[in-house]
């Protein structure tokens, strides 16, 4: 998928879920202390993957985590681990941005018995709120300093745009669906919030 064409759709989403974050909605507690679990489904061929990622509120504004994800595709097994840190500013009472800057290391793993590890540095901007009591809404637009995981001679865009989408089955679990767009990935999963 075109780079330009990905970054103009996912600026679209990003204001607009950023404009929603101004709205009246009901009260809600956005924490960002929970555990969850995503399966990603197969996609144009690739075979089904799984992700895990973790995150602890330290205080009102500053948080961290990690997550693991391990997808298969094209004869090639990929593993990415990751470890971020991030900065909370409250738009509203239902509705808050984030900042973000993460490490994450791809180990790139060929059935011809080539293998590939690069080592990234991402910047993560994002807004996610409550639409309503029981529905929360999130997009993020990331940027990563480098190719980490991806092909040299691959025309990549430097850019992630992830929009999704969490329904509150009860106060601290939540089942969820993410998309990833320039990755053309769709995810779902389970949050535990603590």
């Amino acid at each position: 998928m075109n780079g330009n064409i990905v970054t103009k759709r996912a600026g679209i989403v990003f204001l607009a879920l950023a404009g929603m974050a101004f709205s009246p909605l009901h009260a809600s507690d956005l924490s960002y202390s929970y555990v969850e679990a995503y399966y990603v489904p197969t996609i144009e061929g690739a075979e089904d993957g799984f992700m895990f990622r973790g995150s602890y509120q330290l205080m009102n504004n500053l948080y961290v985590g990690g997550g693991f994800t391990h997808a298969r595709a094209n004869n090639q097994d990929a593993d990415h681990i990751r470890a971020f840190a991030g900065y909370i500013h409250p738009l509203n009472d239902n509705w808050g941005a984030n900042l973000q800057f993460s490490i994450y290391k791809v180990d790139i793993n060929y059935d011809h018995g080539k293998d590939d590890d690069d080592v990234g540095f991402a910047l993560t901007g994002g807004v996610r709120g409550m639409v309503t009591s029981q529905l929360e809404a999130y997009s993020e637009l990331e940027w990563s300093f480098d190719d980490a995981g991806k092909s040299k001679d691959e025309d990549s865009d430097d850019s992630e745009i992830t929009i999704g989408a969490r329904y509150y089955l009860m106060p601290n679990l939540s089942a969820g669906v993410e998309a990833r767009l320039y990755l053309e990935s769709l995810g779902f999963g389970a949050r535990f919030t603590f």
